[in-house]
């Protein structure tokens, strides 16, 4: 078998599966806290106090976090229409990182089958190719299409999750926002 083929092939798939790879982590790395701590956090009828008290700890811990200026802009806000505008200002800043890189792995995926292809057919073309060496360059130009897709299917699936967990929680910030302690 002639190693260059074989190693621009690998080269190709592992390239793909990497950047795959880099959407999967941004997404994973969208969400600074688990929200459903969060949320317990709050407690069953959780108040502006409460809300505040969480808003501290997690500056504490984390520093300015997307969570956190989303729990100050509902304790800021002066209605409920501005309350709701702030904080889906917030969310759409949240949604961009959720949906970076959504088109990485399917173009990483192409990218490995198309250049596999390519260094297939001018290794083949130019003569210099046994037939019996074509098998372990499809092979690895089908890793890389597989390894790709199946690391972007698990993006999406973690993203659609922290969205139902997102919406639950600022559900929660939203109900405990206009709550006041009682006297």
């Amino acid at each position: 078998m002639h190693a260059v083929p074989w190693v621009v092939a690998m080269f190709f798939a592992l390239g793909a599966v990497a950047v795959s790879l880099e959407r999967l982590r941004r997404v994973h790395r969208a969400v600074t806290f688990d929200l459903g701590t969060l949320a317990g956090a709050l407690g069953r009828t959780g108040d502006a106090e409460r809300l505040r008290r969480a808003c501290e700890l997690m500056v504490e811990q984390a520093g300015e976090t997307w969570e956190s200026e989303i729990v100050r802009a509902a304790l800021d806000a002066q209605s409920p229409t501005a309350r709701t505008a702030l904080v889906n200002e917030q969310l759409g800043d949240v949604e961009s990182a959720l949906a970076w890189g959504n088109r990485i792995p399917l173009a990483a995926a192409r990218l490995s089958a198309m250049g596999t292809m390519s260094v297939l057919f001018f290794s083949l073309a130019g003569g210099n190719m046994p037939v019996g060496d074509v098998m372990p360059l499809v092979a690895w130009g089908g890793a890389g299409v597989v390894g790709s897709l199946a690391i972007g299917r698990e993006a999406e699936r973690w993203a659609g999750e922290m969205r139902k967990g997102i919406d639950a929680w600022v559900t929660r910030v939203l109900d405990a926002a206009h709550t006041s302690v009682p006297p």
